[in-house]
């Protein structure tokens, strides 16, 4: 018997859903597609035993049996890892152990670019794969060469988790052990760490949480969790083509009740009918108002033109904008395509663009990084050498780091990153810094700061211009003031020293700056030196004036106090 046009649709449909590659690749096709072989005529009842009784079939995915035994059709097939590297790219792979008692299990990834750079950390990106909740593990084919792409492209260190899948384990499962996970990731990123790959290569002050479809679902509610739970946020998130629904039809969604129930219908097996369509866990733009207590920094929604949630991904991303989150937004649609098409098609033009959209989602600029990685060099050798002068003469209790105005800036940012979790070679520890007229800004004026909208402007340009567009004027880096007095109070020194010149457009906020860190409780020793009527970094320009003789001297004084 051929199966009539609407329940083809809803078939087509809860694939799309369930089963994100073959959704991608039923988009290519513009007539109705029939899944199975016509159904056979019903068995007499006396002939079905309780052990086949079937409680919810997904056609071609899953068979849920009343009896609780689960069926899954697709999504089973696995790879091995590479611990010697992929001849594609050479990144290395292995599963691991991140919770012993939750049983919480990853596969990670390390990029070939580690064992050139061994004393440089990378980002990591804690990844999440699709499913619907439903199906696909980390050593699943298709995500086993996604993690390993966007391992090579970013380069970052991937962790891959592979979460506990519905309907055996119904939500909110999955997403207690993402968030497991995320904090097992974060404590195993320091030395002596127990896991080798993170303690050697992965920062933990750079840190993103990824993953596509049901993925890219658990990603944003393990970042709202962050916050509730009063837990350090994460650098960003990125979402891609994010499994989001909701009771009524939003946009161009289909409005057609049995398309719609079928959605309905696979989320309340997702969460043994605990949690409604509206949930927020589904339906984020259920509670806009919430979504300011995001825990990240910076937020990547990729989508595609003909993917069933398209609508909801561009919903979301206004809602983020419009919220109050005062973070930064990128948002990624690509024409043509379907839900997760750069999975199937990992090889075409337009998935690579894709990946490298994701890849470039670095939560830092690249001054932070070799800053970072310079000043493990200088601990490393201070310790061990083999640079002589440092091993011989450089004495690690007393480390200093200074800058002048976007050196200040890195100074500051350095700090609060070994704050953050992020551990210097060695054990070493920052002693002080000094900040040198340092270039800091923000949208709003700070005591006497210029209101000319045209200055103004031209700062922010210039910030846009340096970090490529990816954080806003307001963004911690460039304005410390953003910065919570909990999160500033971890500025990872014992004492501060903050010059300012009288007639340098950064001496109000360099002022603000020292004032909003004696007042956020942070408990070491700050000390301010100014320079009247003299500019920006005046002493570069003038050496032999006796003003900048005075500051050399001041700084020479601080650095040089025991």
């Amino acid at each position: 018997m051929p199966i009539s046009a609407p329940e083809s649709s809803r078939r087509v449909l809860w694939a799309a859903l369930l089963l994100a590659p073959l959704a991608a690749l039923l988009f290519q096709f513009k007539f109705p597609i029939q899944l199975l072989k016509p159904p056979r005529a019903a068995e007499p009842k006396a002939a079905m035993d309780a052990g086949s009784e079937i409680e919810y079939d997904m056609p071609g995915v899953l068979r849920w049996y009343k009896n609780g035994r689960v069926e899954r059709f697709d999504g089973t097939e696995t790879v091995p890892p590479s611990p010697s590297g992929d001849p594609a790219n050479g990144v290395a792979s292995k599963d691991v152990v991140l919770d012993p008692a939750a049983n919480l299990s990853a596969r990670l990834y390390l990029p070939p670019s580690a064992a050139a750079a061994p004393e440089k950390r990378l980002p990591v990106v804690v990844f999440f794969h699709g499913g619907a909740f439903f199906v696909h593990t980390a050593a699943s084919p298709l995500y086993h060469r996604y993690a390993a792409a966007l391992a090579a492209a970013a380069p970052a260190v991937v962790v891959s988790v592979d979460y506990r899948l519905a309907p055996e384990h119904p939500i909110p499962a999955a997403y207690d052990d993402a968030f497991a996970a995320l904090r097992a990731v974060v404590a195993a990123c320091r030395p002596g760490g127990p896991e080798p790959w993170l303690a050697a290569h992965g920062d933990a002050a750079r840190v993103v949480l990824a993953g596509d479809s049901a993925g890219a679902n658990m990603a944003h509610n393990t970042a709202m969790r962050l916050r509730k739970e009063r837990i350090d946020k994460v650098s960003g998130i990125a979402l891609l083509h994010p499994y989001f629904w909701g009771k009524e039809p939003l946009g161009g969604e289909p409005t057609d009740a049995a398309v719609r129930g079928g959605f309905e219908r696979a989320w309340q097996v997702a969460c043994a009918g605990e949690l409604g369509p509206d949930h927020p866990y589904i339906n984020p733009m259920a509670s806009p108002e919430e979504w300011r207590q995001l825990g990240c920094g910076r937020v990547l929604v990729t989508t595609a033109e003909l993917c069933w949630f398209v609508e909801r991904a561009r919903a979301y991303a206004e809602g983020i904008k419009a919220c109050g989150w005062d973070g930064e937004l990128q948002v990624y649609d690509t024409k043509g395509e379907g839900h997760v098409y750069f999975l199937p098609k990992y090889d075409s033009d337009l998935a690579a663009k894709e990946l490298a959209v994701v890849a470039d989602f670095h939560p830092l600029p690249a001054a932070y990084d070799d800053s970072w990685a310079a000043l493990n060099w200088v601990a490393k050798n201070a310790r061990a050498g083999p640079e002589p002068w440092l091993r011989d003469r450089g004495n690690l209790s007393r480390l200093y780091l200074a800058g002048d105005s976007a050196g200040a800036n890195i100074v500051h940012n350095l700090a609060m990153r070994a704050g953050n979790g992020s551990t210097l070679d060695g054990g070493a520890a920052i002693r002080g810094i000094l900040l040198l007229d340092p270039y800091f800004w923000g949208k709003r004026p700070v005591g006497a700061e210029t209101t000319d909208p045209a200055t103004r402007r031209q700062y922010e340009v210039t910030w846009s211009f340096v970090c490529a567009g990816r954080y806003g004027i307001d963004d911690p880096r460039i304005d410390p003031l953003a910065t919570p007095p909990a999160e500033l109070r971890r500025l990872a020194c014992s004492r501060v020293a903050v010059t300012v010149s009288g007639l340098d457009d950064f001496e109000a906020r360099g002022k603000a700056y020292a004032a909003a860190l004696n007042g956020s409780g942070w408990d070491g020793e700050i000390v301010q030196y100014e320079t009247a009527g003299e500019r920006h970094v005046y002493f570069l320009d003038a050496p032999a004036s006796p003003k900048s003789a005075k500051e050399l001297a001041f700084a020479a004084g601080y650095l040089g106090r025991e």
